[in-house]
């Protein structure tokens, strides 16, 4: 784990330094002739709101595998993860059109364009369920194969597998709504929201994981 740990950062720090490179060379001179103007104080008011979402996001999406190996056992964390992960394709359509879609929902929240918002949300909420549920269909009948790739005895995770791909599946089904908050001045909204939910997880999972296994972690 640590040599793996350890070539993620650096291959994280490689990209980094790749983009920085590349955001560079893409200043026109215009872009460089122009003076900085910063706003330490605007900057912090968003800024801090988003790094409090970012955090509660990670403490989420790791809180059940870490209280699965500390309630149960290390092999339970290592099949339940790989559920988990598993799941996370479901999710890829909604990661692509939140990317596509923070900044144009920034853009006509800021042009007073409401009714253009509202259908770019209903439009892409609805596209996302179509999209989505075909694959999570297909992944939640395929599940126990997908899982015994992983080798054996990762297949008694099907069921917990199931129930990650339905919470999945609704969540793409609601559509953009992360991105609509903090593209819209609600983040600090939003990160209250994500904290409460961080707090709720913990405690359902410390009470749902001793009487259901890796399902109530689920």
């Amino acid at each position: 784990a640590p040599a793996a740990m350890a070539i993620t950062l650096a291959a994280i720090s490689a990209a980094l330094a790749f983009t920085t490179v590349v955001l560079r060379r893409s200043n026109t001179a215009e872009m460089a002739a122009t003076a900085s103007k910063i706003e330490i104080g605007a900057w912090l008011a968003v800024s801090l709101p988003l790094v409090l979402l970012g955090g509660f996001h990670m403490i989420l999406s790791q809180t059940d595998i870490l209280l699965v190996g500390l309630l149960l056992d290390t092999d339970h964390a290592g099949v339940y993860a790989a559920a988990s992960r598993l799941s996370l394709l479901v999710a890829l359509g909604l990661f692509a059109v939140n990317t596509i879609a923070a900044p144009i929902i920034a853009e006509l929240w800021a042009a007073d364009e409401r009714q253009r918002l509202q259908r770019l949300l209903t439009v892409s909420a609805r596209a996302l369920l179509i999209a989505t549920l075909p694959l999570a269909l297909g992944l939640a009948l395929a599940g126990g194969f997908a899982l015994r790739l992983f080798g054996e005895g990762f297949d008694q995770a099907r069921g917990a597998l199931q129930i990650l791909i339905a919470g999945q599946l609704v969540s793409a089904a609601s559509g953009v709504v992360g991105s609509v908050m903090t593209m819209t001045g609600l983040e600090r909204q939003a990160a209250r929201i994500m904290g409460v939910v961080m707090v709720l997880n913990i405690l359902l999972n410390a009470v749902l994981i001793p009487q259901l296994g890796i399902a109530g972690a689920a």
